[in-house]
């Protein structure tokens, strides 16, 4: 086999070739995964406001919520949203019911975090108007 191969340096030149370009060929078909996505850890905190508008929850509740929890160790990122739940039945409109959605940084201790941000909302408990739900904090 040694001796065949060594009388034919072309064949095996063609060969070694044939066997690199077959391999990036198949390289270039991998499905690699090059964007990886992460999940992070999240926390929702809701609240409502019986009879009151969404503008108003916004102000006076989802803002100074947001502001508080922004300060907590291991939160990356905040979003609200505030709207009318329209539950009501009649009489002066709905519910306002606002969702916080709280983004936590990768590898944070959800329950601390969970707790840190429980305490921050107890402070506020007593600034909120008459009416508003106590915030809720969940998984």
């Amino acid at each position: 086999m040694i001796r065949w191969a060594a009388t034919r340096p072309a064949v095996i030149w063609a060969f070694g070739m044939a066997l690199m370009l077959a391999g990036a060929v198949a390289f270039t078909k991998l499905p690699l995964a090059t964007r990886t996505s992460v999940e992070l850890p999240r926390l929702s905190v809701t609240a409502s406001w019986p009879a009151a508008s969404a503008e108003l929850l916004e102000t006076y509740v989802t803002s100074p919520i947001e502001a508080a929890i922004q300060g907590v160790r291991g939160v990356r990122k905040t979003s609200s949203e505030s709207g009318d739940g329209g539950r009501g039945g009649g009489g002066r409109g709905g519910v306002a019911n606002s969702r916080i959605t709280v983004e936590l940084e990768p590898g944070v201790d959800v329950q601390l975090t969970r707790l840190a941000i429980h305490e921050r909302l107890e402070l506020l408990r007593n600034d909120f108007p008459l009416g508003v739900t106590p915030p809720e904090v969940s998984n």
